[in-house]
């Protein structure tokens, strides 16, 4: 991800240099499927949606401003809006299907409840123009729905997820080939926890905000 914005921002709009931008764009495609296999394996785990919602849809309102500024865009809280927004609403539908899953017990009503469901959400990251948009809202879901836990259902998943964003909604691009390393990456989780400290956790989350403000200043002083 790091790769992918310095090679968006700082290397293609300030520099001009084109092939390290064509890499390293690539090498960011790796990053979203893992993104959303861990967003969906941690709705499973979670003791507390509602705080896993709370931190995302913080997260997301403070990295829209670096965000914008990064990509040189003026600052908009509702348009072309930063992952977090996707990863938010991502866990803001799974939730709404767990509690309806809770409500209906009837195997084929959970089963369309769980088909409709995710339209309002898909609607949304649509019309806030999210990073990835409400494909990627679809990504985060089928995960979950789909079992996180296991491993040919992770490949199906990424497989599939990448298909639609690189081969139907763009005809095709390199970019595909680059995004299925993930496939493997994903596959090889065994479903144990690791080393996890509660500044490793909150680490990452302020990494998104805060290497996209390094990167906004350097863009301005570029």
């Amino acid at each position: 991800m790091l790769i992918d914005h310095i090679g968006a921002t700082i290397i293609d709009d300030h520099l001009g240099i084109d092939y390290p931008w064509f890499y390293m764009r690539h090498i960011g495609r790796v990053a979203f499927p893992i993104f959303a296999f861990l967003i969906a394996n941690g709705c499973l785990h979670t003791k507390d949606i509602k705080k896993y919602m709370l931190r995302l849809g913080l997260f997301a309102l403070i990295s829209e401003v670096f965000y914008d500024l990064a990509l040189g865009n003026p600052i908009n809280f509702f348009y072309d809006t930063n992952i977090f927004y996707t990863l938010f609403l991502g866990v803001v539908c799974i939730a709404a299907f767990k509690k309806i899953r809770s409500i209906v017990n009837h195997e084929l009503l959970t089963l369309i409840c769980a088909v409709i469901i995710v339209f309002p959400f898909f609607a949304v990251a649509e019309f806030l123009f999210t990073d990835y948009a409400g494909a990627g809202v679809v990504f985060i879901y089928a995960f979950f729905v789909l079992n996180p836990e296991s491993r040919l259902s992770r490949a199906a998943v990424s497989v599939a997820g990448m298909v639609w964003f690189y081969v139907i909604d763009m005809n095709f691009s390199t970019l595909f080939w680059f995004s299925l390393i993930a496939v493997p990456l994903v596959m090889l989780y065994n479903g144990k926890p690791g080393f996890s400290r509660p500044w490793l956790k909150w680490g990452f989350y302020a990494f998104y905000p805060a290497h996209l403000a390094i990167i906004s200043i350097l863009v301005l002083v570029a």
